[in-house]
């Protein structure tokens, strides 16, 4: 068992985030059907702490004689959904809850995986202590398991990644266009870290962003543009409520360190990163199981 599941984790994921079961509750009562969650909330209180990543397919090809600028056309492909995975940590009783998926007719068995009949999930016990699940074959993450690659977050920032919740973007720009309001194109930022730890306060998050360039003067110029990324991330999580955004917005601090723009004060509310998680999947293109 790797110290850190997120080495297992594909390495090319656009997105990676952890999670300790406070917020996991928190996004499974925002983001499940009653039904589901019902399903859900023993293997949830068997789960401390949940490593995922988002991974952006290769894109569809379009067919012959297509026309750029146009929309989807009959019979056109379209680019595929985000595939999922995540290594979920607890204590599993492995061998009675595979048993019992095995006699479910909404599930069947694929090597080391039991997978869903309708193919929208995978999920496979990797011992008393580990859950992997996916949307999308997981026999790659189950050997890297047993043989990890490199930690996806740079070292020096592994004490925030450490906390509550936290979540690593390795290339930023990639997510214009997937994430609602994230325009981030014009920022050559090479790394953006969100780690999110105790407020004191039930239900809230202290914040603080990370953002990683590749030179001082990068971060000296275009410093500015990140604090309208953080504006942005503000008002997209606390939605309606403007006074709590304005708030969030009055309590960040900012700071410069060589190649780094560090912003911290502000908090988040659980129930808010956990909609707009929710909204973040739906630019991606996945639907839930």
């Amino acid at each position: 068992m790797p110290a850190d599941p997120a080495a297992s984790l594909p390495e090319k994921a656009l997105v990676y985030l952890r999670a300790h079961r406070p917020l996991l509750e928190e996004a499974a009562r925002t983001l499940l059907t009653p039904a589901d969650l019902k399903s859900a909330r023993s293997l949830l209180a068997r789960t401390d702490r949940l490593t995922a990543s988002l991974v952006l397919p290769a894109k569809a090809a379009e067919p012959p004689g297509a026309e750029a600028g146009k929309g989807p056309e009959p019979g056109r492909k379209t680019d595929p959904p985000a595939e999922i995975f995540g290594i979920a940590e607890g204590s599993y009783p492995a061998g009675a809850a595979a048993f019992r998926l095995r006699l479910s007719r909404a599930w069947r068995k694929d090597g080391r995986t039991l997978v869903r009949t309708d193919g929208a999930l995978r999920v496979a016990f990797a011992g008393r202590q580990l859950l992997a699940a996916g949307t999308a074959d997981l026999e790659p993450l189950l050997d890297r398991l047993a043989t990890p690659g490199p930690h996806p977050v740079p070292e020096d920032l592994r004490s925030l990644w450490e906390s509550e919740a936290a979540l690593w973007i390795p290339r930023p720009t990639d997510l214009a266009g997937v994430f609602p309001g994230a325009e981030l194109s014009a920022v050559p930022v090479r790394g953006m870290l969100l780690s999110l730890g105790a407020a004191g306060a039930e239900d809230r998050y202290a914040g603080t962003w990370v953002f990683e360039f590749d030179s001082e003067r990068n971060a000296r110029v275009y410093g500015p543009l990140c604090r309208l990324v953080h504006l942005a991330l503000i008002r997209a999580v606390y939605g309606p409520d403007t006074e709590g955004a304005d708030a969030a917005l009055d309590r960040s601090a900012w700071t410069s360190a060589g190649s780094r723009v560090t912003a911290s004060g502000f908090t988040l509310r659980g129930a808010d990163l956990a909609r707009i998680l929710g909204s973040f999947l739906a630019g991606a293109g996945f639907s839930g199981p």
